[in-house]
């Protein structure tokens, strides 16, 4: 699973770099009540199961996370010990934001991992229009 992390939050710094040449669900970012109203949308998918590319995962939460990828890695890594995303975001001093969908691998409930909200409407062909 920290593959996918890495490969994730590598993808998010890259897309500050060459935008045009990696998918839209990587490269959009939200004011913070636009993200609050993604999550609302969301939210009842917690403690439901997809799986997508030959795996499965449990929906842990939905939450606004900064866009940026520096601060996006640190709120993570907090969010891993906490698990409070509504605390943390609060100290974050920034103007824009991106929202993930917080899973665990049904074979590994100990891991943590996520994909943002665009990444999942993209996978699971689910029709749903951004703000």
């Amino acid at each position: 699973m920290w593959l996918w992390q890495f490969v994730c939050c590598l993808s998010i710094f890259f897309c500050r770099l060459v935008p045009e040449s990696l998918p839209a669900f990587f490269i959009m970012s939200y004011s913070k009540s636009q993200a609050e109203e993604i999550v609302e949308d969301f939210e009842d998918l917690k403690d439901t199961e997809f799986s997508v590319h030959g795996s499965t995962y449990i929906i842990e939460d939905v939450i606004v996370v900064p866009s940026d990828a520096e601060l996006f890695s640190a709120f993570f890594e907090s969010y891993g010990s906490t698990r409070n995303a509504t605390e943390l975001i609060s100290a974050y001093n920034t103007d824009v934001f991106d929202v993930i969908i917080v899973v665990t691998p049904m074979l590994d409930d100990t891991s943590l991992s996520y994909f943002t909200v665009r990444q999942y409407v993209s996978d699971l062909g689910v029709s749903y229009n951004f703000p």
